[in-house]
């Protein structure tokens, strides 16, 4: 009976043992699984944050149209302007020479006050460049 006894606390002690370091395991990865997501997480937040920083850049340099230089896809950027408006634009230019006032557009057949309101804060008659040192 004792040697019974010894084999079977000998086997508990084992099965215990094996089950108490397959837990410790099961913990440490656990714990290292949602350390390593809240840290992904945070590096997929930061990245979102660098991208909406350099879309809102990239909008904010690219906002301006010059309307005396501008190209056809320029000008399509434009709220309310399609190609054959920004078309009508660039042959207007041609033909009567550049514009005066960002408000001269509106001389143009389709484009009213409502496109020029829609887009007054973009428009500009020419770029303005630094002076040369």
């Amino acid at each position: 009976m004792n040697n019974y006894i010894k084999a079977s606390s000998i086997f508990y002690n084992s099965v215990n043992s094996k089950i108490f370091w397959r837990m410790v395991t099961v913990i440490l990865f656990t714990f290292i699984s949602v350390s390593s997501f809240a840290q992904t997480t945070q590096i997929k937040r930061e990245a979102q944050e660098m991208l909406t920083d350099d879309i809102t850049k990239t909008k904010n340099e690219v906002a301006m149209v010059y309307l005396n230089s501008a190209s056809l896809a320029q000008l399509i950027t434009l709220k309310g302007i399609g190609p054959q408006k920004a078309q009508a634009i660039m042959v207007y230019r041609e033909e009567l020479g550049v514009f005066k006032s960002v408000n001269q557009i509106t001389d143009l057949k389709g484009i009213g006050e409502r496109i020029l309101n829609d887009n007054k804060s973009r428009l500009r008659l020419q770029r303005k460049y630094p002076p040369h040192l």
